[in-house]
């Protein structure tokens, strides 16, 4: 995966959404939810939403955090146990 960081000539003038057509988001499976959501928002992102834990039944539990990146773009942060 690569990333970069464009200085466009003309940013958008529209704030994504999460149902707009095309890539929606990107998760990534970390060790810890809370400090990557952590440095995340030291480098300029922003949670959406609170971290939540969820218990699935015979599969394990979820931890998960929404969250955007200085761009804008939506991630997701989660960790299965």
């Amino acid at each position: 995966m690569e990333i970069f960081e464009y200085e466009p000539a003309s940013p958008r003038t529209q704030a994504n959404k999460i149902n707009h057509q095309g890539f929606g988001h990107i998760a990534f499976h970390v060790d810890s939810v809370e400090e990557v959501l952590n440095r995340l928002v030291k480098h300029g992102g922003k949670p959406l939403g609170e971290i939540a834990t969820k218990e699935y039944e015979g599969i394990g539990t979820l931890t998960v955090v929404y969250a955007a990146d200085p761009e804008g773009n939506f991630i997701e942060i989660q960790h299965w146990s």
